[in-house]
């Protein structure tokens, strides 16, 4: 049996991203020639990358280029010695017919030629914060609350924009989380922008601000100096009123210095990354725009079309429906839909209960392309001279994980439904980036022709396994690469374990996953510790091999001694509408009488599980969750850490409250404020905060600390400087989580890390 001491250091190696960086071979993501005769990938061999490019019709692999003389070359240049395995290049853009590649490294564009062995400096590099033009000729930045243009190869920019002002700039605002950290520690991203086909025009979004109220935080230990500095930025809270809200605006802007304004009036769903979410597309001609927009609360989801020519928006689908738009970006998911030559539609909905397919004509009627007790998750491929339609899903075969991903194809009258992908497995799908969101074209898994898919695959117990397949009949290629994760796994620790159990009073089953500690012993009694997260717009039980944020807390606490559960309960997405709809105007229940009910059917056959030792671990959302368990269940869930937890909606976003809570109401929002359970808290809690975190702001975890001191409650408050939302990378974090719960839990005094 590992001492403590041990389990710790072996904790310390799940750590986030840090497990997943040991997997060798893993799960293949390509980038596609044009023609779609080609692709090339990285994959890690031994301690460093490998860059591999496949030949399809030839069916062979080979090296993309000779990394040994590529490193040398380079660091003569860098004036450095460079490992082959690990070369510091980016962007990398093949010319698999002569063997030639263009990559940027070093501040500087290249090309490699391969023939000669011979580098050739081409000119300054992109910057991070320059969105690279499709012609690769321009980039577009930010110049405060203006835009800028650069021509390749000059230095000199241009100002497209001059007359924004700050809190109503062009294109300097899309996202109204992690302003301030960003000012404190980090250049500004790209402009929320989007390059027309042919490199002569942006779509450009637009948001006033002015009326936003202030929030402020402040950076006790800055870089320099002992001075605490202040960070204001505007954000809008649930219950400010209407006036106090931002205006979105989209306009066209042409480098010859034209304008023109999309007429949709106002915008009510692009406060969230909406145009790196997929909200707005280009049509290949650069003719037309298409925008899905919907209203603040979720209930209705538009897909306009624009006249790139004079900015008239027809509409050409509306939906209304409780919880419509949750099928759509405003919360990071993609809008699933194609708009066809003929004017028809291929569009994603859940009007039948289900998310599925359906072709809609001009005149507004549907018909059902896909259809079931089962979900499209996403569309990946239309060909409309086949009249084929290739998506991914989940639930179609009975027995099978719901939450598992297949790939399947069907006629656009919904006949010929095949399956490609037979292994019940989930797919590391890497689907088409916008084009003129600046990203690398070709990289998608489904060939730009769709005749070839790489179909990457893993469970959570099984390492990826990537194959070449025929999209079209499902059969396979060629082999690609198959996982090793002899480094990457712990070999007292067992894997990760799928579930199923009946949902609580006959709803759906719920699927979660279980986690044995490390040197499992069933003749022992475990203490169990949940993983939550809770908020309805996503699901956190990891399906493939990588376990995420939230499968990271877990093995690293299962690597510690406890039984971990993590499960999807009802109000989460990828099941029937109806089983999305639980949390709707009930945020606080958290679905924590489902969890409770799956904890106890799992105990009933796995007697190791301690139900008497019971704690629960969540960040934001799940911080929320947690306090809501500690305060609800008292009797159940006895130790509790809840980690920059959202723990009032009413100051938070509108668009989050308004989504899954429904317009601001006094006593529905009250029913929600983890302050008002403080006196029911009689469990040990731990709260964390990062002091920057403009996310969820730390004046919402001190509300709660406020109530607490008022009701007498005990409880442990970590405030953690220069920290944001994401407190889970934090080493330092994870281990006073750790701490904390071998203490509560398990009886017993951690190590000291500051003593041998």
């Amino acid at each position: 049996m590992s001492s403590l001491v041990e389990r710790y250091r072996i904790a310390r190696t799940l750590a986030f991203g840090r497990r997943d960086a040991r997997l060798r071979h893993g799960p293949v993501q390509p980038q596609w020639s044009e023609d779609s005769r080609r692709f090339w990938y990285a994959t890690r061999e031994g301690q460093g990358l490998a860059h591999i490019l496949v030949d399809v019709e030839a069916r062979e692999k080979r090296a993309l280029f000779d990394h040994a003389a590529l490193a040398r070359e380079l660091g003569a240049q860098a004036r450095c010695e460079l490992d082959p395995g690990v070369l510091p290049i980016e962007r990398l853009e093949p010319d698999a017919a002569a063997g030639d590649v263009r990559f940027e490294a070093f501040g500087a564009r290249w090309l490699w030629h391969a023939g000669a062995s011979r580098l050739e400096r081409l000119g300054e590099a992109f910057a991070p914060q320059e969105l690279r033009s499709p012609d690769g000729r321009q980039a577009l930045s930010l110049d405060g609350p203006n835009l800028r243009l650069r021509r390749i190869g000059s230095e000199a920019t241009l100002p497209l924009t001059t007359d924004g002002v700050d809190d109503f700039g062009w294109g300097d605002f899309s996202d109204y989380t992690m302003q301030a950290t960003r000012a404190a520690f980090g250049p500004r991203g790209q402009p929320a922008a989007l390059w027309s086909p042919r490199s002569d025009r942006l779509v450009v979004l637009r948001v006033d601000r002015r009326e936003v109220g202030l929030m402020h935080l402040v950076q006790s230990v800055p870089p320099r100096g002992l001075r605490p500095a202040l960070y204001s930025y505007r954000f809008p809270m649930a219950v400010d009123a209407p006036a106090q809200r931002e205006r979105a605006e989209l306009w066209i802007l042409g480098l010859d210095g034209s304008r023109l304004r999309v007429s949709i009036d106002p915008l009510q769903s692009f406060m969230h990354r909406a145009i790196a979410h997929g909200q707005v597309r280009w049509s290949a001609d650069g003719r037309r725009l298409y925008v899905v927009d919907g209203d603040g609360a979720g209930t209705r989801i538009t897909l306009w079309r624009v006249d790139a020519a004079d900015g008239r928006a027809d509409k050409l689908i509306e939906e209304s429906g409780p919880g419509i738009m949750r099928a759509a970006p405003t919360i990071g998911m993609r809008p699933n839909y194609q708009v066809l030559d003929d004017g028809r539609v291929i569009w994603w909905s859940q009007r039948e209960g289900w998310g599925h397919l359906y072709l809609v004509s001009p005149d507004g009627s549907a018909l059902p392309i896909t259809r079931g007790p089962w979900q499209v998750r996403s569309l990946l491929h239309v060909d409309e001279s086949a009249r084929r339609i290739v998506f991914s899903a989940g639930g179609q075969e009975p027995g099978v994980d719901p939450y598992l991903r297949r790939v399947y194809s069907v006629a656009f009258d919904g006949s010929a439904l095949r399956l490609l992908t037979p292994e019940a497995a989930d797919r590391h799908l890497v689907e088409a980036a916008e084009p003129g969101s600046g990203q690398a074209p070709g990289r998608q898994s489904l060939s730009p022709d769709g005749r070839w898919l790489v179909d990457a695959f893993s469970t959570v117990g099984e390492a990826p396994v990537s194959l070449l397949r025929d999209a079209h009949e499902g059969s396979v290629h060629m082999p690609l690469e198959s996982g090793d994760a002899s480094e990457a796994w712990p070999r007292e620790l067992p894997l990760p374990e799928p579930f199923c159990v009946p949902g609580l009073d006959g709803g759906l089953d719920l699927w979660g996953v279980l986690y044995k500690p490390l040197g499992f012993d069933p003749r022992q009694r475990y203490p169990v510790i949940e993983v939550i997260y809770a908020a309805p717009q996503t699901t956190i039980a990891p399906k493939d091999w990588s376990p995420g944020i939230y499968g990271s807390i877990a093995e690293q606490l299962a690597a510690l001694g406890f039984v971990c559960v993590i499960v999807d309960a009802p109000g989460t997405p990828f099941r029937s509408h109806a089983f999305q709809l639980e949390a709707l105007g009930r945020m606080e229940r958290c679905g924590l009488p489902d969890r409770m009910h799956a904890l106890r059917q799992l105990a009933a056959s796995r007697p190791w599980m301690d139900l008497g030792r019971v704690g629960i671990v969540g960040g934001s959302g799940g911080g929320f969750a947690t306090v809501r368990a500690l305060g609800t269940y008292p009797d159940f869930y006895k130790v509790g850490v809840a980690l920059c937890g959202s723990h009032d909606s009413s100051a938070y976003l509108p668009f989050w409250g308004e989504t899954f809570q429904g317009p601001y109401e006094p006593e529905a929002y009250g029913r929600q404020d983890n302050a008002r359970l403080a006196a029911n808290i009689i469990g040990d809690l731990l709260l964390v905060q990062g002091e920057m975190d403009d996310n969820v702001h730390p004046a919402t975890s001190l509300r709660l600390v406020d109530a607490l001191i008022r009701a007498d409650r005990d409880f442990e408050l970590l405030l953690v400087p220069n920290a944001g939302h994401m407190l889970n990378a934090l080493p330092y974090v994870m281990r006073r989580v750790q701490d904390f719960f071998v203490r509560k839990l398990m009886g017993v005094e951690p190590p000291n890390p500051a003593r041998p």
